[in-house]
């Protein structure tokens, strides 16, 4: 045994002098073909190797029920809305972003079967606030950030989540995972299946001839265009549709509001106009809200130009069309045509005239940095949202609800029985509702 022993500890021995040879040999011929590149050639490994890290965001993510006691309501310590929807049965989902607004993103979400009265701790999670690895001390993160929930026509309830190393990488992956049982005790989700680069940030609509559209939007936030060369011509907001009801999407046309000078965070959302127009908003930086029409079912769009009848203050809004063809709009201020100084007093307004004009005002939420409304609408006409309040206020991050109808917008105060406002979801460190 002893020989046996001796014998394993020498071949392991010699196993270990070679390994470190081929290294060191591996080493040196590296070393030495860097050093004989060119500069046009050392840029063009760069960017090779930048690939090849963003690569990594198409691991397909996955919604973990596993959920552990950090991420439990008494632990998270941010709120960023995402979305809301409801199911056929009636349970309410919302989802929202948690760890910070940047790379330490992830998403949790929860839900409620009374109506959003009371709220189930975290109920899964995409994502992780971790590092994926480390380079000495600097860290690298694969990032989940942006994204959506939809209780789609056939029953289904989709996710739709954006991946990116390190916040936005010059592309993006956006994927779509679905769960076929959504009103159980325990719904089960299926694998992520990728979709398109770039993200998406609002509800999805249903067109009149069935067509699904999603909105969706393949910017550039860290001017790092020269990784993906070949995708500098795809890059705009735009529509993914489906025509088999969620089996296959295409991306459809496109318009790029840097064309213009409208520079990033276009979280744009569509309405269809009776003619058939497709009607799009668009939330850019410094021109604040821009607008863009499609007469082709997505296929083509107008540059886009600011808005003149309905102004908002750069920060994601709610735009949605009623059953009975009225268009609703949620913003920041008490003013349809006028932009406020900073996110307060969220305000929903109604049009019967395909926004012409815009009528009523219920103010929603009166405080300061109130924002991000995700809107829902029922087929018996009654709008859901959820938004955050206090975001990146320390222990103060809120995540609220809201019900109310057209007769509330026009009255400018809840008059629908029940309807109601500032509903808590979620509040930081506050523990669970239920």
């Amino acid at each position: 045994m002893k020989g046996s022993s001796s014998v394993r500890s020498m071949l392991a021995a010699a196993a270990l002098v070679s390994a470190l040879s081929a290294a060191a040999s591996y080493e040196s011929d590296k070393a030495a073909e860097y050093a004989a590149m060119s500069p046009q050639a050392r840029a063009a490994e760069i960017r090779s190797i930048s690939r090849r890290i963003c690569d990594l965001e198409l691991m397909p993510p996955v919604v973990r029920t596993d959920v552990p006691a950090r991420f439990k309501f008494k632990k998270l310590d941010f709120a960023m809305n995402a979305g809301m929807t409801i199911t056929r049965g009636g349970r309410i989902y919302a989802i929202w972003f948690a760890g910070q607004d940047g790379v330490r993103c992830f998403v949790v979400g929860s839900w409620s079967d009374d109506g959003g009265k009371t709220w189930a701790d975290t109920q899964f999670f995409i994502g992780s606030p971790d590092p994926i690895f480390k380079i000495g001390f600097t860290p690298t993160y694969l990032t989940t950030i942006t994204g959506n929930i939809w209780a789609a026509p056939d029953g289904t309830l989709r996710i739709y989540t954006h991946q990116a190393v390190d916040g936005f990488d010059a592309r993006g992956a956006l994927f779509e995972i679905i769960c076929r049982n959504p009103d159980d005790a325990r719904p089960t989700w299926g694998e992520a299946r990728f979709l398109s680069w770039g993200q998406h940030h609002n509800t999805p609509i249903v067109l009149r001839d069935g067509t699904w559209v999603l909105p969706n939007s393949f910017e550039n936030f860290c001017q790092r265009e020269d990784i993906f060369p070949e995708l500098a011509d795809k890059r705009g907001v735009g529509i993914l549709a489906s025509t088999d009801n969620g089996k296959t999407w295409e991306r459809r046309g496109f318009t790029d509001p840097a064309k213009v000078g409208a520079w990033h965070f276009c979280e744009h959302m569509i309405v269809e106009k009776s003619d058939g127009t497709l009607w799009m908003l668009i939330r850019t930086g410094n021109l604040k809200l821009m607008e863009s029409f499609s007469r082709d079912q997505g296929r083509t769009w107008s540059d886009p130009v600011k808005t003149e009848n309905i102004a908002q203050i750069s920060a994601r809004f709610g735009f949605a069309k009623l059953p009975n063809g009225h268009l609703v709009f949620i913003k920041n201020g008490t003013t349809p045509t006028v932009e406020t100084a900073s996110r307060e007093k969220l305000c929903a307004f109604v049009s019967d005239d395909e926004g012409l004009t815009w009528k009523g005002g219920l103010l929603i939420d009166e405080r300061k940095r109130v924002c991000y409304p995700d809107t829902n609408v029922a087929p018996d006409g009654s709008i859901y949202i959820t938004y955050d309040h206090d975001r990146n206020t320390k222990n103060r991050d809120e995540l609220l609800m809201a019900r109310f109808t057209e007769a509330d917008i026009l009255a400018g105060r809840i008059v629908t029985e029940g309807s109601f406002l500032k509903r808590v979801v979620f509040q930081e460190k506050g523990g669970t509702t239920k």
